[in-house]
């Protein structure tokens, strides 16, 4: 029995022509169903490396914005340690008194570059009290590069705080800050409390923690006077509390005007 649809197929015949574009489409069409599956995979790859590479970089500039590198203390009364960063930059801002964080309560110097913040600090309302009789501004700064510990010294010198109020620097080692804090001085002070513990061995931490700077200077030049007057031919040694012969803590503290430093070292 003859089949009109099956006989009408078959009469259908496809050229040379036909096929190959027949061909060619298939071949597209294959291509375009698979092309997007490749390029998304290389897309999403390269969004992957490009947010690793953002994120590594994203915690290395926080490791090394919050890795310690110098510390300047800054000490009147008030006992304020500046720990700074390789750019020179304000990490933490740290009282070691209680006049320090009273003004430290009143301002925010993180961040900053260790100049700006010194002038913000000695500008503010809560330090010009203790600006005032004579009381001396001591800086300190300390660092593991010589070069950068200089560079430290001459920007303080520069800070319209230090100049206008006749602040005096000092450079110290960082193998003492350890030291300093565990026995709750800023590095500026432990300075000092080592200076004056050469002359005087009952003198302890405690009781620079609570003395100012100009009477732990006052008191180290009386010491010094008092070792001068006993090695003078002829002298007689009056029982005062400087023991010139006592235990040497080891510090060298030089005096500095206007920024131009001393040292503080652990002999």
């Amino acid at each position: 029995m003859a089949n009109p649809i099956q006989d009408a197929f078959e009469s259908i015949q496809a050229d040379d022509s036909l096929k190959a574009s027949t061909k060619e489409f298939l071949h597209e069409y294959r291509h375009r169903h698979h092309r997007p599956v490749s390029s998304y995979i290389k897309c999403m790859s390269v969004a992957v490396l490009t947010v690793l590479v953002l994120l590594i970089g994203v915690v290395a500039y926080h490791t090394v914005s919050n890795t310690p590198v110098s510390y300047i203390s800054i000490d009147v009364n008030p006992s304020i340690e500046l720990t700074l960063n390789r750019w020179d930059k304000v990490i933490t801002a740290k009282a070691y008194n209680d006049d320090g964080s009273a003004i430290l309560s009143t301002l925010s110097v993180k961040g900053m570059s260790y100049t700006d913040a010194i002038d913000v600090i000695i500008d503010s309302d809560a330090m010009q009290p203790y600006l005032k009789n004579d009381n001396t501004l001591t800086f300190t700064a300390a660092s593991d590069n010589e070069e950068q510990e200089e560079k430290l010294l001459l920007g303080i010198s520069n800070c319209a705080g230090c100049r206008n109020n006749n602040g005096e620097s000092y450079k110290a080692d960082t193998s003492l800050v350890e030291t300093a804090h565990e026995n709750g001085l800023s590095l500026g002070k432990y300075c000092a409390y080592l200076e004056l513990s050469k002359y005087d061995a009952n003198v302890t931490p405690e009781d620079c923690r609570d003395m100012t700077m100009a009477q732990i200077r006052n008191r180290i030049r009386e010491c010094q006077s008092g070792a001068d007057e006993s090695d003078s031919p002829g002298s007689i040694k009056t029982g005062n509390e400087c023991n010139t012969n006592g235990q040497n803590q080891g510090g060298q503290y030089k005096k500095g005007q206007n920024g131009k430093g001393g040292q503080c070292k652990n002999d």
